[in-house]
Order: C-alpha cells, then sequence, then structure tokens
C-alpha cells in the first residue's frame, strides 16, 4: 500500500484517512443535490399519504449521502413550514434497529406544489470533478500480500 505520509505510520490509519477524504468529497460534490432530491421524494411521499417518517426515502438514496443528508433535507422542508412534526415512532429499517423516528405531515398543499414547481431537481456533479467516486477498492491492495494479523479487518 502506497503511503504518502514524510513519517513512519500505519499504513491502515493512512488508508482510513484516504477513504474518510473521499467520502467527505463525495459528499460535498453530491450534497446539494442529494439534499434536494431527499426533500422532492419526501414532499411527494407526503402528497400521496397523509405521515411519513424519512423511511419512506432512506432505501432511495446511497448509505455514504442518506447518514449525512436525510435530517437535513427534512428539518429545511420543516424550517420553511412545509412539513410539521407529529410525533415519534418506531423506525422500520432494520439498519436503524427500532430507533425513534419523527412522523411529519404534509404542511399547506398549495405552498409545497408551489415550493415543488420553483425547486426542480439539480443534476449531479460530473463524476470527474476530483471526487474519487470510483476509487472504492478493497481493504487491501491486490498487488500486496496478505496483510500480516495485527491488520487483519481494520479500515
Amino acid at each position: 500500500m502506497n503511503c504518502n505520509c514524510k513519517t513512519k505510520c500505519n499504513s491502515c490509519r493512512c488508508e482510513g484517512e484516504r477513504r474518510k477524504a473521499d467520502a467527505i468529497g463525495l459528499l460535498a460534490a453530491h450534497r446539494e443535490s442529494a439534499i434536494r432530491r431527499i426533500q422532492r421524494a419526501f414532499l411527494d411521499t407526503l402528497l400521496r399519504k397523509s405521515e411519513a417518517t424519512t423511511d419512506a426515502v432512506s432505501d432511495a438514496t446511497p448509505l455514504e449521502i442518506r447518514k449525512n443528508c436525510v435530517g437535513a433535507a427534512v428539518n429545511h422542508l420543516a424550517r420553511a413550514k412545509l412539513i410539521s412534526f407529529v410525533c415519534f415512532a418506531v423506525s422500520t429499517r432494520p439498519d436503524r434497529h427500532a430507533c425513534p423516528v419523527r412522523v411529519w405531515r404534509l404542511g399547506q398543499r398549495e405552498k409545497v406544489l408551489r415550493w415543488l414547481a420553483t425547486h426542480p431537481e439539480l443534476s449531479d456533479p460530473d463524476k470527474t470533478e476530483g471526487v474519487a467516486v470510483a476509487r472504492q477498492g478493497s481493504l487491501f491492495d491486490q498487488e500486496n500480500a496478505t496483510p500480516a494479523a495485527g491488520t487483519t479487518g481494520v479500515a
């Protein structure tokens, strides 16, 4: 594994830092369009149902974006008074482990329709704009031998 550090370091830590930087870059590049997509999907859900939780839009959002954007997207809609908090419920998503989530209700239908008309879907930025989207890789470089026992499973 190649490490660009000038100091002696744990190569797995450097790999972790690289992955972290890639994830932050991915989020920064896609945050605005992801938030808009989540907002539009959540409002669309609420237009069809009387109440919903963010579980309704979570499956359609990639994990690396979902864990950082769904809350921001929905809270923005609440601050704009497009939706209102109803109560807490237990999440139905297995990866949420039955944690409490907020139940939301649509605000004024006309206001929501106007917001949707004036806030179109945003296109994703070009994936080649400096973001290491395709650079997921595996835990260990393929050219290296099997790692030492002390580093097995460390990401």
